[in-house]
């Protein structure tokens, strides 16, 4: 029997990307100038981190390990154009989103 995929099982053929197609997971980021909108959730791992806590309390509370959780706020300070925790609470409430 013949299938629309012409191989006999139904199923179509695994998905290879090709070069030149776009990546699925891509995401744009913010032009020089321009600054990235913590999401909700960053904005309340700022809220806690302005109340003095550390980041092995700020894991501990959201569920991460305190490497991971590092990881994620390094991203999050470069994608707010800060150097560290003390300039991105600073630029967080500049910005009215603390």
């Amino acid at each position: 029997m013949m299938t629309r995929w012409g191989d006999g099982t139904g199923e179509p053929p695994p998905f290879t990307p090709r070069d030149g197609d776009a990546d699925p997971l891509w995401e744009p980021k913010p032009l020089p100038g321009q600054v990235d909108v913590p999401s909700p959730r960053e904005l309340e791992w700022l809220r806690h981190l302005s109340t003095v806590a550390t980041v092995a309390e700020l894991a501990d509370r959201v569920g991460y390990s305190e490497p991971m959780m590092s990881r994620l706020l390094d991203d999050l300070y470069k994608r707010m154009q800060a150097r560290d925790r003390t300039e991105a609470l600073r630029l967080a409430r500049e910005r009215g989103w603390l």
